[in-house]
């Protein structure tokens, strides 16, 4: 009786943990992709103020001749 109730126990904490990992591995998935995400809008901001510096610089000359 007593390896029953343990084998009982066992199978029920083994689903949980594939549940467990099951949410876990969706939760990693879910960061890579936020992190992708976050360099690619990273690289476009850079993008966008290299452009903006550069027509302040050429705004500038032209101010100066």
């Amino acid at each position: 009786e007593e390896s029953s109730r343990l084998k009982i126990i066992l199978e029920e904490r083994s689903k949980a943990l594939d549940l467990v990992i099951g949410e876990n591995q969706a939760l990693r998935e879910r960061l890579d992709d936020a992190v992708q995400r976050a360099k690619k809008v990273e690289s476009e901001n850079k993008m966008l103020i290299d452009r903006w510096m550069a027509e302040k610089m050429q705004h500038a000359e032209q101010l100066n001749e």
